[in-house]
């Protein structure tokens, strides 16, 4: 895959492209082929415009960086032949991710016909903190000069090999393949490996054995921040080292306030005192940076007024960032609270209509607002702190952020914003999903789940005479398609409600006021069955006679579950003779 901060097109290879690449002359795989791989590989959505990539190669500033790639460690992991692993290593906000990028571009604008893999980790995004993601997004963006591995992953899918079987040793095997039948050089990118999910140092030695197995040209480029973690394992494999240290990274931070104020309507004869003031103040940090400028930029700011109350460190200016933003705008503490509870602990990153939607429908302060200005409440509750992405889906700004909410870097003194703990932050956003559910997007849903008279012979059901009438799988039916456009949140509260119940009973947390709400939508018969018309495996077909205790047991739900047995049958069975336990 080449990638190129100007242009998002794909890149057409043809089959005279890569007859080098494999000299078994295996032919390319056709498109519809390829397709059909790639939907089995489940890549990330690695390159949209509100990826990783792309967010931090726009944060980039001309002339930044240039210490970097002009240094004689860098040259030599690029030109040289004894060196493949690269690591750059930086404390939480001095840059790291945003260089990562400017790489990444710069080395396939440098190296046209050279695949340039990446993978960015993150704990904030649910896809992205794994390192089979990492091998899946791999092999998804050298497929295209891969024949033979295409050729290895057509096997697997016509064999109807689920991607979870596949062990990380064989992704890694597979890979090597490819890689080792390219002509000429590769360059495989990973960012912030302290953000990979613990448990996984044979990943990481494995990332390092790959930097080592052929230096001259397969090149790879990790970074992180020093922690024993990923320092542990990677100390065993020889590479070059680069840190982004704090008077080489204030240079850049220097450019970049020049840049920003050269942007801006800020008087010149403030600047000196702004361009002095701020790298001294950021010790290396480019996130306090921008935020500090970010600060003077705001509409009206006294440049003497900003100046002496910066903060002294990056927890403060969350803190005073969150206090400020909430008072500006006038959101109730309960409200701000949700919104950053749903950026980041959501399964997924949420649009910003998605939040808005359940805000508006939730009514935690007890107004009615229309959708615009629920959407324009999100936007300012934060600040600067949550950034609105071109694809409309709210990230945190950076993962110190997510750190400083978990309250993982600061001690749980009260002086600060308060700490997001795990068990009610996700029983929050189980009652949001709940009631939301129970607001009633449900009551346009046409229910076919029939009775048990319905004249269907269950033992036909059972035989599999109506299995073919499932759909697991195919493009969502048009009746939901527009149940999703008039409900914004739908998809995402029928789709997790029960997952946030399962972190929040995880963590030990009370459960009771989670089964209360599971009382009012559960036992009400007709929300039940439009959920599980919905949401249950086949559906109309496989919800016959599917009760609370068969939705219950089956998500799962451990303390719901012992309160129906009070009063049920744990032997009830469904069309298919299964009981919930």
């Amino acid at each position: 895959m080449s990638t190129s901060s100007d242009d998002g097109d794909a890149i057409v290879v043809n089959r005279d492209d890569v007859s080098n690449y494999n000299p078994e002359q295996i032919l390319p795989q056709p498109p519809e082929t390829i397709q059909k791989i790639r939907s089995w590989l489940q890549p990330t959505s690695y390159d949209i415009a509100g990826g990783e990539y792309r967010k931090h190669i726009a944060s980039h500033v001309a002339g930044t960086g240039a210490w970097l790639t002009s240094s004689a460690t860098y040259q030599d992991w690029l030109n040289g032949s004894e060196h493949g692993l690269l690591w750059i290593r930086g404390i939480p906000g001095s840059g790291k991710s945003v260089m990562a990028a400017k790489l990444i571009d710069e080395i396939a604008q440098s190296n046209p016909g050279s695949p340039v893999l990446f993978f960015f980790f993150r704990q904030i995004i649910e896809a992205n903190h794994v390192p089979q993601a990492l091998l899946r997004d791999w092999m998804n963006q050298i497929l295209v000069y891969s024949p033979p591995l295409q050729e290895q992953l057509r096997s697997y899918v016509t064999t109807n090999r689920p991607i979870e079987s596949i062990s990380m040793e064989d992704m890694w095997e597979d890979l090597r393949t490819a890689l080792a039948r390219l002509p000429g050089k590769v360059f495989c990118v990973a960012d912030a490996l302290d953000e990979v999910d613990r448990g996984h140092d044979a990943f990481l030695d494995a990332l390092g054995a790959l930097g080592q197995w052929r230096p001259g040209k397969v090149k790879v480029l990790v970074t992180s921040r020093p922690v024993p973690r990923v320092e542990g394992p990677l100390r065993k494999t020889p590479c070059l080292h680069l840190r982004l240290q704090e008077n080489l990274v204030d240079v850049d931070i220097s450019i970049f306030v020049q840049h920003t104020l050269s942007n801006s309507s800020i008087p010149r004869n403030d600047w000196p005192v702004i361009t002095n003031a701020v790298p001294g103040r950021a010790y290396g940090l480019f996130l306090y940076a921008k935020l500090a400028m970010d600060a003077f930029l705001e509409p009206g700011a006294d440049v003497e007024a900003v100046l002496s109350q910066l903060p002294a460190d990056l927890n403060a200016l969350y803190t005073d960032l969150l206090n400020e933003h909430a008072r500006r705008s006038r959101v109730a503490a309960s409200i701000q609270h949700l919104i950053l509870q749903s950026v980041t602990h959501a399964t997924r990153p949420l649009r910003l209509l998605e939040l808005a939607e359940m805000i508006r429908v939730n009514r935690l302060d007890d107004s009615t607002r229309n959708l615009r200005a629920t959407k324009d409440l999100v936007r300012i509750a934060c600040g600067p702190l949550l950034e609105i992405l071109a694809d409309e889906t709210v990230s945190v700004i950076h993962h110190s952020f997510t750190e400083y909410l978990r309250g993982t870097t600061r001690p749980d003194d009260g002086t600060g914003y308060p700490i997001l703990e795990m068990g009610p932050t996700h029983t929050q956003l189980a009652l949001a999903c709940l009631r939301y559910l129970r607001s009633g997007c449900l009551g346009t849903v046409e229910i076919k789940i029939k009775d048990d008279n319905d004249g269907n012979d269950s033992d036909d059901i059972c035989t599999g005479r109506y299995i073919r009438a499932r759909r697991d799988e195919g493009p969502v039916p048009e009746a939901e398609v527009q149940l999703r456009l008039k409900h914004p949140f739908f998809e995402y509260a029928a789709s997790n409600w029960h997952h946030h119940v399962n972190r929040s009973e995880a963590a030990g947390y009370d459960q009771a006021e989670a089964n209360r709400e599971l009382r009012d939508f559960l036992g009400h018969d007709r929300s039940m069955k439009a959920w599980l018309q919905i949401k249950w495996p086949r559906h109309d077909l496989g919800a016959l006679r599917v009760t609370q205790l068969h939705i219950a047991a089956k998500a799962g739900l451990v303390s719901y579950t012992k309160e129906l047995l009070k009063n049920m049958e744990a032997d009830v069975c469904d069309v298919y003779g299964k009981t919930p336990l």
